[in-house]
């Protein structure tokens, strides 16, 4: 009893005006003079306003409970959405929740008992070798359209960049004599060099001189033929149309199914995990261990080839008692 007076008393120095309006607000531009990027803080403001159409009008933070958040918030989401999406908003709400408390909104975070929903471990789909080789077929070398567009697609497959990084590389970023892309803006405005191979400088450098053939307006790597910048959402749908062409339907095709299938090529062709992580540029091996997703057969190649067992000469001639 005198805990439950203790807790009313701790709502109570709340003050009615914390409401989740204010508080959501605040949340987003603190992000925003975190320095945060703009599409972590995209993700989070559409996340927010999600939650929001499942909790009363304006609520005080203070009086927000955990079977509330449940019943009126998640259940309602665990039953239409998929899991990642559903713990990603789970997410969130913890965040802003502890936002909540280190201002002064509320005396818990009552979103940490929020319960995440469990992914199936399925692993991300991966283009094969030959579905890579019909891709890279489908584009005409002979035009600069079609040139440039082999370039990208082999620059995703050879970094592993993401659709944004790719977007808005500049001229300036193209180091040849050192194989990299230099001072990439990765997530969460983390800046590093990407390593590139010596197959694809030599893509880029022909790119670069069919590039400067144009008259071109911007300092962006990859231009139309009118020399302006492609945008992501035109870079994307090409990626999507080259794969239509290719006749590929078990994959889908698009610019983080290249990020997927470096990692996966690059461990059966026997590259190491931290590497990998490293040209992924992920903090952990976490990311590393769900794209690295193997088919049977190839599970059973690489068994063959690695088992300590593989190897050895059995001998199973000696005679053997019967005890």
């Amino acid at each position: 009893m005198r805990r439950n007076n203790r807790i009313v008393t701790m709502l109570n120095n709340f003050q009615s005006e914390n409401g989740w309006s204010k508080l959501r607000e605040e949340y987003l531009k603190d992000m925003e003079r975190r320095g945060l990027s703009e599409y972590t803080i995209k993700h989070d403001r559409e996340n927010l306003a999600a939650i929001s159409k499942y909790l009363p009008v304006d609520p005080v933070i203070a009086t927000l409970t955990t079977e509330q958040l449940e019943s009126q918030v998640f259940d309602p989401m665990r039953e239409r959405l998929a899991p990642r999406t559903v713990n990603g908003r789970v997410k969130t709400m913890r965040q802003i929740m502890k936002y909540a408390v280190a201002h002064g909104y509320a005396p818990f975070n009552t979103a940490l008992g929020v319960q995440r929903m469990v992914e199936p471990d399925d692993g991300i789909p991966a283009l094969s070798e030959e579905q890579i080789d019909a891709l890279l077929y489908q584009c005409n070398l002979k035009t600069f359209t079609g040139f440039r567009d082999y370039a990208i697609m082999s620059l995703f497959l050879d970094t592993g960049l993401r659709l944004r990084e790719l977007s808005t590389l500049t001229v300036d970023q193209i180091d040849l004599k050192n194989h990299c892309l230099r001072e990439v803006l990765g997530k969460n405005r983390k800046i590093e060099n990407v390593a590139v191979s010596s197959q694809i400088c030599e893509v880029l450098k022909q790119y670069l001189i069919e590039r400067n053939c144009t008259e071109v307006q911007t300092n962006v790597l990859f231009v139309t033929v009118d020399g302006k910048p492609l945008n992501r959402n035109t870079i994307y749908r090409m990626v999507k149309e080259y794969g239509s062409r290719a006749g590929i339907e078990d994959v889908r095709v698009s610019p983080h199914t290249f990020r997927h299938s470096l990692a996966k090529h690059w461990i059966l062709n026997k590259g190491d995990a931290f590497s990998l992580q490293k040209t992924l540029r992920h903090k952990d091996l976490n990311m590393v261990k769900r794209y690295v997703h193997f088919f049977d057969t190839e599970l059973a190649e690489m068994h063959e080839e690695f088992s300590p067992m593989s190897k050895r000469k059995l001998n199973l001639s000696r005679p053997r008692d019967r005890k």
